[in-house]
């Protein structure tokens, strides 16, 4: 009798754990999954800069992305896999435009998507790419500006709440401390 329920308190317990598993994972795989995507779209611009200068200094597109990946290594290792990959993918003779395509698809950034687009745009339009990279970093610039405005005019919100929690108390005590320590001396001694 008692080996039965053990059997089931421990079949209970594997199906808790496996139930938990099968939920929590996909959790962790999406707030791993916007983690990486953060810190690309934040290395994008230094990227974006790095790109520019190489391009305008003869090297091929190819070449380009090779040496950007090398130096970018330090600042961002993701993107150092991401430019590494689309290199590979561009020795092995894949066509410029699905290499851009599979680097905008495997990180999954919008801003990436765009600069890809844009790039592969200009590319079949005979169209200067460096002219195109310096309007996309451009308006990244912009768009970074604007949400660290958004940020800071949210700010004023956020601190409401643990400033009527913790720091108004605190000064209440100290500004109506020794008030009250004076009137409980007087009533103490006018009752004497």
């Amino acid at each position: 009798m008692m080996n039965g329920v053990m059997h089931r308190g421990n079949l209970t317990y594997c199906f808790l754990l496996a139930g938990t598993g099968f939920y929590i994972v996909p959790y962790i795989l999406k707030f791993m999954t916007r983690r990486r995507q953060d810190r690309l779209d934040k290395s994008l611009p230094d990227v974006l800069d790095l790109l520019i200068v190489c391009m305008e200094a003869g090297l091929s597109l190819q070449a380009t992305i090779n040496r950007v990946s090398d130096e970018v290594k330090s600042i961002s290792t993701d993107m150092y896999r991401e430019l590494q990959l689309t290199n590979a993918e561009l020795r092995t003779g894949i066509s410029r435009e699905v290499a851009l395509r599979n680097l905008g698809e495997r990180t999954g950034v919008q801003n990436v998507k765009a600069l890809v687009g844009l790039m592969i745009q200009s590319d079949r339009m005979g169209a200067s790419i460096v002219q195109a990279l310096r309007t996309h970093a451009s308006f990244l610039r912009i768009q970074r500006s604007q949400k660290a405005e958004e940020k800071a005019a949210k700010l004023p919100v956020k601190i409401l709440f643990p400033l009527l929690l913790f720091i108004f108390p605190a000064i209440f005590v100290v500004v109506m401390g020794p008030a009250a320590i004076q009137i409980s001396k007087s009533t103490l001694f006018a009752g004497s």
